[in-house]
C-alpha cells in the first residue's frame, strides 16, 4: 500500500470516529476502541483533526442552502424542506452551495485540500521547496512534504507544476495513479474517470494504481487511468497551456468533455441532456473569459440546441 493510500484510509477512519465520537452517549466501548485506533498511529492525531476542521468550516456553506432547503426557491416555490447535514458532507455527501451567482458541488476532498480555486480563478502558490504550481479554475490540491519525498495530491482541477531540483522525487497523486519527477515540468489533468499529463522539459514517470509504470518522454502528452495509459494524444504545449492565458483548445474533443471543461469557468451549471449529444465532436479555439460566447458557437456549429433559464444552460441533440 502507498504512502498516499494509507493516508487517505486514515484519513476517511478519522471521519467515521470523529461522528461516532460526536453521538450521545458513546459507549465505553467504542471509547476505548478509539484510543486504541487513536494510538496506532501518530499521523492519525492529524487525520482526527482535519476531520474537526472539515466539521466547523461546514457552517461557511450551511447558510447558503439553508436559505433553499427551509424557505423559498429564487421562483418563489417552496422547496422541499430536504436539508444537507453535516454527516452527508463527512461521510461522502456532496453540499449544493446555492449563491446569487449559481451553484456548484462541493465535495468534502475539496474542503480538505490545502490550496483550491473558484470558478473562472487561477492561483499561483510556491511551495515549501521553492517548486511552483499554478491551479486552473475549479482546481483542489493537498500538499505533504516530508524528508523523503514531495508529494501533492490534485483531487481534481488542473494545475502546472515546476519542480524545484531535489534528490527528493517530485510526486503528484490523482485518482488514477501517481506521476514522478525530480526536476521536469509538467501539466496535470485530474478527472473522475481519466487523468492527462503533458511533460514540458523532460521524462516523467506515470504510475498507475493497477498497472505497470511507464514513461512519458518531453512535450508527450498521454491520458491514462488505474488500468494504464489510455491514449497517447498530439498536443502542442502551447495548446496544452492555454489555459495558463485565458484561452482553451480542443480538437476533436467528445461535446461531453467540452462542456465539462467549459463549465469549470462559468457561474452556474451546464447539463448535457442526452448520449447523442455528447458524443459530438468539437474543434476550436475559446476564450475562458467569455464562457456564454464559447457556448453560442457550439451551438452555432453543431446540431443541438440549448435552453437557459436561471443561470442554468440545458444542451440536447437538435
Amino acid at each position: 500500500m502507498t504512502d498516499d493510500s494509507a493516508h487517505d484510509r486514515e484519513q476517511a477512519e478519522a471521519l467515521k470516529w470523529f461522528l461516532l465520537m460526536k453521538e450521545e452517549p458513546v459507549a465505553h466501548a467504542d471509547r476505548d476502541a478509539f484510543a486504541r485506533w487513536l494510538a496506532g498511529h501518530e499521523r492519525r492525531a492529524d487525520a482526527y483533526a482535519r476531520a474537526e476542521a472539515l466539521w466547523a468550516r461546514f457552517d461557511a456553506v450551511k447558510p447558503s442552502y439553508d436559505a433553499m432547503a427551509g424557505g423559498r426557491m429564487s421562483d418563489g416555490r417552496r422547496s422541499d424542506g430536504r436539508r444537507i447535514s453535516r454527516r452527508a458532507v463527512l461521510t461522502g455527501g456532496a453540499v449544493l452551495v446555492a449563491g446569487a451567482a449559481g451553484s456548484q458541488l462541493v465535495s468534502p476532498a475539496r474542503l480538505l485540500a490545502d490550496a483550491t480555486t473558484g470558478v473562472a480563478e487561477r492561483r499561483m502558490l510556491t511551495l515549501p521547496d521553492g517548486s511552483r504550481v499554478e491551479l486552473a479554475s475549479r482546481s483542489a490540491l493537498s500538499i505533504r512534504y516530508t524528508g523523503q519525498r514531495r508529494a501533492v495530491t490534485l483531487h481534481d482541477g488542473e494545475g502546472w507544476f515546476q519542480p524545484m531540483p531535489d534528490p527528493r522525487p517530485f510526486v503528484a497523486r490523482t485518482a488514477q495513479g501517481l506521476v514522478a519527477t525530480t526536476r521536469a515540468g509538467f501539466d496535470l489533468r485530474a478527472r473522475a474517470r481519466a487523468s492527462t499529463v503533458y511533460a514540458i522539459d523532460g521524462e516523467i514517470t506515470v504510475m498507475p494504481d493497477m498497472a505497470a509504470p511507464f514513461t512519458v518522454a518531453p512535450r508527450q502528452d498521454v491520458r491514462f487511468t488505474d488500468q494504464g495509459m489510455q491514449r497517447a494524444l498530439r498536443r502542442t504545449p502551447e495548446d496544452v497551456l492555454a489555459w495558463r492565458h485565458d484561452r482553451i483548445v480542443f480538437e476533436d474533443v467528445p461535446l461531453a468533455e467540452v462542456l465539462d471543461d467549459l463549465g469549470r469557468h462559468r457561474h452556474g451549471p451546464i447539463l448535457l441532456a442526452d448520449r447523442r449529444a455528447a458524443a459530438l465532436t468539437v474543434t476550436a479555439v475559446f476564450d475562458l473569459t467569455d464562457i456564454d460566447r464559447a457556448l453560442a458557437i457550439i451551438g452555432e456549429t453543431l446540431p443541438v440546441r440549448m435552453y437557459r433559464m436561471a443561470g442554468l444552460v440545458v444542451v440536447r441533440s437538435a
